[in-house]
């Protein structure tokens, strides 16, 4: 079939016999039939299977969306949205809003290396780690990260890690404790000026002794605070130009100068950032999260 042997045909006689041209040609004409059917039938059980394997890629991405918060916490005086964009079925990037006693809310934006299968594996665990350490470590991100750090250190290879942003907010008392985990750092909008949070530890997953320093910063009404992956900041352009972090912090500027909300700031970003890429395809998941004080 397509001048690729699929098998082999034997004719047999019960008594002495020489094939003549008709019988061989006929021989040829049945056998190459016979490898067409072969084929369609190999590529029918293909597609059979790789149908079987898109449906259940597509329950794992139905999965791996619920675990993202399916509606934004209604808090006094806060506005956050969040907004998840997959490259494929499966991804590694997450979000997640983790409610905590005393009025604490943790918010996270973790991006895991890699795409696909593996990548959400590691995003799950990842997520159960982190929520598990949360929910008992309150504004102590520092240890928080460390613990994560450790569990993910146990569980995977080396070449499997995540960055992540961690923030622990006293709603109360508006005061958030934060660190970026081999993490870009977030945006801040304040007085009609971006500045960047700084408070830099090592990636998490990859060995126990990195150190996760946490930053302290007393949010005041107006803030604005943006914190992303990098699939919205490396979106290039048909000329592999970057959106980059500049035209990140613009969009930022002016969406919250502006008075627009948490939502409408996320939507106004991602909207900044396809117009500028146009029709160019994205190749990396884009994640991110708005804190709006008001």
């Amino acid at each position: 079939f397509r001048s690729k042997c699929s098998g082999l045909m034997r004719i047999y006689t019960d008594v002495p016999h020489e094939f003549d041209w008709f019988e061989t040609k006929l021989a040829c004409t049945v056998a190459n039939a016979a490898a067409g059917a072969l084929a369609l039938a190999k590529a029918e059980i293909e597609a059979s299977q790789s149908r079987q394997i898109k449906r259940q890629l597509e329950m794992a991405g139905e999965v791996q969306r619920r675990m993202f918060p399916q509606t934004m916490p209604s808090i006094d005086g806060f506005e956050i949205h969040g907004r998840y964009l997959p490259q494929q079925e499966l991804a590694g990037d997450f979000y997640d809003l983790i409610q905590m006693p005393d009025d604490l809310l943790g918010i996270t934006v973790t991006d895991v290396v890699g795409k696909g299968v593996r990548a959400s594996l590691m995003m799950a665990s990842v997520r159960a780690s982190l929520r598990g350490h949360a929910l008992s470590g309150g504004t102590d991100v520092s240890t928080i990260l460390e613990k994560v750090n450790r569990d993910m250190c146990h569980d995977t290879e080396i070449a499997d890690f995540a960055t992540m942003f961690y923030g622990a907010i006293d709603l109360p008392r508006r005061v958030m404790h934060f660190c970026c985990a081999g993490h870009m750092p977030p945006l801040l909008y304040r007085d009609r000026t971006i500045h960047e949070l700084e408070a830099r530890g090592g990636v998490i997953g990859m060995f126990e002794e990195f150190d996760y320093p946490a930053g302290r910063i007393e949010l005041q009404s107006g803030d604005v605070i943006l914190t992303y992956t990098d699939g919205l900041s490396e979106a290039a352009n048909f000329n592999a130009e970057q959106f980059g972090s500049e035209r990140i912090a613009k969009s930022l500027h002016f969406a919250a100068s502006n008075d627009y909300s948490a939502e409408a700031i996320a939507d106004y970003c991602l909207w900044d950032m396809h117009r500028f890429v146009g029709l160019e395809p994205t190749t990396d998941d884009t994640t991110l999260v708005v804190i709006r004080v008001k």
